[in-house]
């Protein structure tokens, strides 16, 4: 009976693969994947450079316990680590000027502290933004830190933004609900589990490997397949393809990228989608974050050094005034650069908010002076140019139109959250027919690769216990 079942997965990326891979292994085996790009992985992108591999999408295993992809992988690989999301190897530096790196080290405990103040931010009505710059300005005014002067607090406010933005992807930490920032919960354990030389493409080889050896994945991953069409009026859903190919299937598992089903997804369904699965997809934010590699002859930093893992830049407020509307304001943007575990001549710069278009459209050769006009700034001596260079461009990829998602202001006024995206579609009988997942379908992983992976798990389980629960009628 199970056989008989056709199902069809939107997307080759961990949430895709996921649920192919499930549904295989509960004898569903009439399982195909349609995928717009020319390889598997999604958001997971893992390319040679630098005489190795660098990830261009996620990069980073994050936490250890409850976390799905730790745990699928622990006995498998050996991890490595950086220390960056652990706080260590923090070293500041500024655009102007010395800094006290004792007063930065309190402020950044301030910074955790505010953080944790899970109950009042589910009782706010204002941004993370909002909220932090409030309660980090009235500790300003205690006696404790007395000592810290306008200057320094402003830098560091701006580096923190900076920060925020970049691990959540978001444009403007404005837009980020502080009521609903709560919802999302991290994983215990070292939150910067890196790949080293290997690169995140490691977890789909270690995916697969339950799989019965006379199943070949790969045979059931179709490349090049641009879904433009989803008609779900009948019992039968017929997808179409940009090539004019044509497939019926019982039931479909979407982990189309968010952004692109906010661009599309009046064209793609029909019969349009209900309104309230609209409204969740309007609702929800996608973000970019966009990397940038640059590779050296000879690094010019102790790489044997574990107190350095990252250059974190602090802007002075006269230096920011001097590049705001010029062609060099993307640099205002970059969070530091840090080092890549297992690439001894690598830095990686990181960066995020409303400047994220023109940073993927600058040609290469800016791009390099700008990254070593400011690497000299604030670092204050000559450095040599670096020998190459790989930049990321997810918001102009036509297929992805953002890194990930977050829950905005907007969100919250609308009461929506990750499960409102993650509800499935059902015909009358109660068949889920239009299945969703993918990272911004996790309602307490959101933008985690692990929440990705959980998500397929999930849809695929759904579709188990719906025919398991059929045949025992």
């Amino acid at each position: 009976m199970l056989n008989n079942k056709s199902i069809l997965i939107i997307g080759a990326g961990i949430s895709g693969i996921t649920a192919a891979v499930s549904l295989i292994k509960s004898q569903f085996t009439n399982v195909i994947i349609l995928e717009a790009e020319n390889r598997i992985g999604g958001r997971i992108e893992t390319v040679s450079f630098a005489n190795g591999f660098i990830d261009l999408g996620a990069q980073w295993c994050q936490g250890e316990k409850g976390n799905s992809v730790y745990e699928l992988c622990k006995n498998e690989f050996k991890f490595g680590t950086t220390g960056w999301l652990n706080g260590t190897g923090f070293v500041p530096v500024a655009s102007s000027g010395e800094i006290d790196v004792e007063k930065i080290l309190r402020l950044e405990e301030l910074r955790q502290e505010i953080l944790l103040k899970y109950d009042e931010m589910k009782k706010s009505k204002v941004s993370i933004g909002e909220f932090f710059e409030e309660k980090f300005y009235d500790a300003l005014k205690t006696s404790q830190f007395q000592d810290i002067d306008e200057k320094l607090a402003d830098m560091f406010l701006g580096f923190w933004q900076r920060e925020f933005n970049s691990l959540f992807a978001s444009t403007n930490w404005y837009d980020v609900s502080s009521k609903l920032y709560p919802i999302l919960e991290t994983c215990e354990g070292q939150q910067d589990l890196t790949w080293r030389q290997y690169g995140f493409k490691t977890l789909f080889d270690i995916i697969q490997k339950d799989l019965p050896k006379s199943i070949k994945l790969e045979e059931k991953i179709l490349l090049n397949k641009k879904v433009t069409k989803i008609n779900w009026s009948n019992e039968k859903v017929i997808v179409q393809t940009e090539d004019n190919s044509v497939y019926s299937a019982d039931n479909i598992i979407i982990t189309i990228p968010l952004g692109y089903l906010q661009a599309h997804h009046m064209n793609i369904f029909y019969p349009k989608l209900p309104d309230s699965k609209i409204k969740a997809i309007e609702c929800i934010k996608v973000g970019t974050l966009g990397k940038v590699f640059l590779e050296f002859e000879e690094c010019f930093w102790n790489r044997d050094n574990d107190d350095f893992v990252m250059y974190a830049f602090l802007w002075t407020k006269e230096d920011l005034e001097q590049i705001i509307d010029t062609d060099k304001e993307w640099l205002t943007h970059i969070l530091g650069f840090i080092k890549v575990d297992s690439h001894p001549n690598l830095l990686e710069g990181l960066l995020s908010g409303d400047k994220m278009r023109e940073f993927e459209t600058y040609s290469n050769d800016k791009i390099i002076s700008d990254c070593m006009w400011m690497l000299e700034k604030f670092l204050k001596r000559s450095l040599p140019r670096p020998i190459a260079m790989r930049r990321t461009k997810w918001l102009t990829r036509e297929n992805f139109l953002g890194s990930y998602t977050y829950l905005s202001m907007k969100s919250a006024d609308e009461n929506i959250t990750s499960d409102d995206l993650a509800t499935s579609i059902k015909s009358k009988n109660n068949k889920p027919v239009l299945l969703f997942s993918g990272e911004a379908t996790h309602k307490r992983y959101q933008g985690y690769v692990h929440g990705a992976l959980d998500s397929g798990k999930r849809a695929a389980q759904e579709i188990i216990d719906f025919y398991s629960s059929k045949s025992k009628l």
